[in-house]
């Protein structure tokens, strides 16, 4: 969130060279399948020593989310009129005073609905997670759960208490979000 939200905004906002361009490229990054991406990323994870890390699945996360979270914050700012920036700008305002004062809180609703989304699909992620996670204090809750699937057996009373406490938090957010979650998904139209 904290780099595709001012990303999501400057594609809104500026206009540059070829800014469409690196707008589609940024899209079209996370089109390639994860899994043709898993063995150079476990060799750039060794390389630099970030195996059994949590700063590895964050560097995962943010190469999967981030497209998703640049397009949503990119809609809602667009929704906005540019007629609030030139009038916070002739109140005396920076461009990242108006950003932050004026235009942020307008589309806050979008960053709450990206937040979410991002976490949801950050809390199941799976394939990096375990490419990357052999010890215990690096793992997330679905790679610890497939630690109760055996060479000869499936401990499936465990496995199963173990994906009812994974889906505690993401359904919570879900329930007491999911009026953010909906206007995310609609960039922000109201009707």
């Amino acid at each position: 969130m904290l780099l595709g939200t001012p990303a999501g905004y400057v594609f809104s906002r500026f206009r540059f060279p070829f800014d469409n361009a690196v707008f589609v490229f940024v899209l079209f990054m996370r089109l390639f399948p994860p899994i043709g991406l898993v063995t150079p990323y476990y060799q750039i994870m060794t390389t630099f020593g970030l195996l059994n890390t949590k700063i590895g699945i964050i560097i995962a996360n943010v190469y999967l989310w981030l497209p998703l979270v640049i397009y949503i914050m990119r809609n809602f700012f667009i929704t906005i009129p540019q007629a609030l920036d030139e009038a916070a700008r002739v109140d005396g305002c920076t461009k990242v005073q108006a950003f932050r004062h004026v235009v942020f809180p307008v589309v806050l609703p979008g960053f709450a609905a990206g937040t979410i989304l991002t976490f949801l699909y950050s809390w199941r992620e799976f394939l990096f997670a375990f490419t990357v996670s052999t010890d215990l204090d690096s793992m997330t809750i679905p790679v610890a759960t497939f630690l109760f699937v055996g060479d000869v057996s499936i401990d499936w009373a465990a496995m199963a208490a173990a994906a009812i406490v994974s889906v505690i938090p993401s359904a919570l957010v879900v329930i007491f979000f999911q009026r953010y979650i909906v206007v995310g998904l609609t960039g922000g139209l109201k009707g």
